[in-house]
């Protein structure tokens, strides 16, 4: 970090509960003082709606919400992608083989450990047709890919091809591969926050945008930043130059509160909460977010 970090005192966050994980499992976290009780020992569970949680023990998917435990029976625990609203997994099921692989769409409700299978309409072309990230926004569908793209509603289990807002979102994959590169929007208070990379530097970017209110003004004229730090490394290594040097990290922005007062980014696994008004941030918790309380 380039700039320096204050005293979590002066960041004046709100009392709002955040889960993040480290070494020794997933932890509620407060922002306004950063209390953290530990919530499991799992450090890969998953915070669910309704105070749940969802772990992995022997294979096999685990909810639990307070005494209640629910084990999903007859679906073996391999890496999944969940839903925005946190209420369904998806995983792609095992292959059937043949001449041309058949494969599955397993999605379980996190409310009630509920299986349902769907087969894709896949014609074999390419790598099996890998869905785990791939959840509409709506949460109401997962999209797949042969040749092209397809839209798979998890009700009805009607497939469709994916409209072109969707297939353009779903070609960038640079948002699929590192979805912190996706700016934090506030459109009630007209303000954006962005990551950006130039030479030897990455920042925290605070962007106008048109509020909410008054969608033909922006709601500011100048960009303001907000974090500095050293460059993000690229794919092939720093170079002989910096052999044997610690090489930077990205800097990774996680999530505004819900009155937009103030934000959460990490960098190189530790947790910072900033005002968006002082532009100061403090150091918040040793970990990684996993998500916000309900």
């Amino acid at each position: 970090m380039l700039t320096r970090p204050s005293g979590l005192a002066d960041i004046a966050a709100p009392p709002e509960v955040v889960f993040a994980a480290n070494a020794s499992g997933l932890y509620r976290v407060r922002l306004s003082d950063a209390d953290s009780q530990l919530v499991s020992t799992d450090p890969d569970a998953k915070p669910l709606p309704g105070g749940g949680l969802l772990h992995v023990e022997d294979k096999h998917y685990v909810i639990e919400r307070g005494k209640a435990r629910i084990v999903v029976d007859g679906v073996e625990a391999k890496n999944y992608g969940m839903s925005p609203d946190r209420k369904w997994i998806a995983i792609l099921g095992d292959s059937a083989g043949g001449e041309h692989a058949a494969y599955d769409l397993v999605v379980i409700s996190t409310a009630d450990g509920t299986v349902r299978k769907f087969p894709l309409v896949w014609n074999g072309i390419g790598n099996a047709p890998y869905v785990g990230t791939r959840w509409a926004p709506a949460s109401d569908a997962v999209f797949y890919k042969d040749d092209s793209w397809h839209r798979l509603d998890i009700v009805s289990g009607a497939v469709t091809p994916a409209d072109k807002v969707d297939v353009a979102a779903l070609d960038d994959i640079s948002a699929l591969l590192d979805r912190s590169s996706q700016p934090l929007a506030c459109p009630a208070k007209g303000i954006q926050i962005e990551q950006r990379w130039q030479r030897h530097e990455q920042r925290i970017v605070l962007v106008p945008i048109a509020a909410a209110a008054d969608p033909e003004h922006l709601s500011a004229v100048d960009e303001r930043v907000l974090v500095v730090a050293t460059d993000r490394p690229g794919p092939s290594g720093d170079g002989a130059i910096n052999l044997g040097k610690k090489r930077p990290e990205p800097l990774s922005v996680e999530l505004l509160t819900k009155s937009c007062s103030h934000y959460l980014f990490e960098l190189e696994g530790t947790l910072y909460v900033g005002n968006i008004e002082t532009g100061r941030y403090a150091r918040l918790f040793h970990g990684v977010l996993r998500g916000a309380a309900d």
